[in-house]
Formats: structure tokens, C-alpha cells, sequence
């Protein structure tokens, strides 16, 4: 599947201190499509080992520290949020407005 983002649960105050596991990835998208969980019996005790080891990474009376976090800048990938094209015509003259890669 083509990555268009991924989504990771992450331990709030193991994120600052660069821990090598800070976040725990929980599914990814194509570019156009829906979340697809990564194999749900495999990535549920994966998850229950992850969330043990950082339950106690936050402050006391802090049981809450962890976030949702995707990989990239959200709906990076999606056509409003390209670059816009400068597209020139076969007779070299430049069309205007905005113009996405989609319409062209």
C-alpha cells in the first residue's frame, strides 16, 4: 500500500528524550483511502506490551500522558495541499489560476 500517512499513539514524556520507542504505530493510509489497522490479534499484544512498559512514564496522579501523533504533517498528501502548477500551453503561453496535478 502506498503510505499516505501513519498514525502512532505516543508516550508524551518519552517524546521529548528521544527514546528509540516513544511511539507505537497504529495503522497507515494509502494516499486516498481509509486507515488500514496492521494485523489486529499480532498488533493488539504489541500494543498491550507497549502501553505496560510506558504506563508509568508519566507524572504520579498523570496516568493520561499519551497522545495521538501521525508520521507526517496531516493531509499533506491531498491535492489542496500540493504545489501549485505553472502550466504552459503548446503555444507558450502560461495558463493561470490554480492549477493541481489532479486537473489537469
Amino acid at each position: 500500500m502506498a503510505s499516505g500517512n501513519s498514525l502512532y499513539l505516543v508516550c508524551d514524556p518519552c517524546s521529548g528524550t528521544n527514546e528509540k520507542d516513544f511511539g507505537f504505530k497504529i495503522c497507515e493510509r494509502g494516499i486516498i483511502g481509509a486507515y488500514e489497522v496492521f494485523g489486529p490479534a499480532k498488533a493488539s499484544g504489541q500494543l498491550a506490551i507497549w502501553l505496560k512498559k510506558h504506563q508509568r512514564c508519566g507524572a504520579k496522579g498523570s496516568p493520561d500522558h499519551f497522545k495521538l501523533a501521525h508520521l507526517h504533517q496531516p493531509n499533506h498528501d491531498q491535492p489542496k495541499n500540493r504545489p501549485i502548477l505553472s502550466l504552459k500551453r503548446v503555444n507558450g503561453t502560461e495558463i493561470t489560476g490554480s492549477v493541481s496535478p489532479e486537473n489537469q
